[in-house]
């Protein structure tokens, strides 16, 4: 039976008892949940929307071993591979997101074009200087120009390549890439600019996309589950962060009217519920007590009136 070429890459060949047979290492992630250890990424987005800056951002949180976006990452070096933005755009970012000094992260202005030298470029300084996380920003400035994005005979191949090559180095390859002019359908994959043929290649999809009550990131792939977070980016650093949902602005909502109450005083919960809404749904009172009590600012003790034990809330 033939064996893998390199740690990341697959079982090659077999019987079909010997694949049974064969124990595989669990799934890793480079970004929990989100991004594979060894595997193509492709991240997509129409442009102006903040793409580069995620990137960084995720090259940042991956050297140091911080989370992202609130998931945990597997620590380690960073090769970025900035083709477009240029020396003095790329370190004006890095300045307005507070880059610390001292992260393993390689930064390359200049690569030859992967359909023409680039991908072995790639593998050789893999094998010699492994990474964590490879982002090449962006797939159509690495391109010589020969090859056309939308053919599947053009971009099939160099998407596999590339995948291999990510699975035979260990190392998690993204790139980034624009989506098409049409309307988005709102999946990261399909929404891609050019052959189906890339995303087809790509183990992981992510897609970042503008919507009327700010920005939400969608996620899919063949080792991940759907997911989908709504997120904003900050004016003045720059970094992306996680947004409250409509449910969690709900609850949070919720949690903050009880505190104003208990505020003026010990409060039964009948007399909570009758201030806060005529007709609410008393499971979700109870579970905003519940997850105030959690977080150590309300508590409840038993009070006794006429013989009958009533709750009171009150501020801890």
């Amino acid at each position: 039976m033939d064996e893998p070429s390199g740690p990341g890459a697959s079982w090659v060949a077999g019987t079909a008892d010997q694949l049974l047979d064969t124990e595989f290492p669990p799934m890793r992630f480079l970004v929990e949940g989100l991004i594979i250890e060894a595997g193509l990424i492709i991240l997509g987005g129409k442009k102006k929307l903040g793409k580069s800056w995620f990137a960084l951002q995720l090259a940042r949180c991956v050297a140091e071993g911080t989370d992202f976006l609130g998931l945990s990452t597997s620590e380690g070096a960073v090769l970025y591979v900035c083709l477009e933005d240029g020396c003095r755009r790329l370190q004006a970012r890095m300045k307005k997101q507070d880059f610390p000094r001292g992260l393993p992260v390689e930064i390359r202005t200049e690569f030859r074009c992967l359909d023409d030298g680039g991908l072995e470029d790639l593998r050789n300084l893999l094998e010699q200087d492994p990474k964590q996380l490879v982002i090449i920003d962006t797939l159509a400035a690495s391109m010589s120009g020969r090859s056309d994005e939308n053919s599947s005979r053009d971009m099939g191949p160099l998407m596999n390549k590339l995948r291999r090559i990510a699975q035979a180095c260990d190392s998690a390859i993204l790139l980034v890439h624009h989506h098409g002019k049409a309307e988005s359908s709102g999946n990261a994959g399909d929404d891609l600019r050019g052959s189906s043929a890339m995303g087809a290649a790509a183990d992981c999809y992510l897609g970042l996309y503008k919507r009327s009550n700010g920005f939400e990131l969608e996620a899919e792939g063949r080792d991940i589950e759907e997911l989908s977070k709504s997120i904003s980016r900050d004016r003045e650093c720059c970094l992306w962060t996680v947004s409250m949902d409509a449910k969690e602005q709900s609850r949070h909502s919720l949690e903050m009217r009880i505190l104003q109450l208990l505020e003026e005083g010990p409060t039964g919960k009948a007399d909570l519920k009758r201030r806060l809404w005529s007709n609410g749904d008393k499971g979700v009172l109870n579970d905003a007590l519940a997850q105030l009590e959690k977080d150590g600012k309300a508590c409840c003790r038993e009070e006794r009136t006429d013989g009958r034990p009533r709750e009171v809330w009150e501020l801890s």
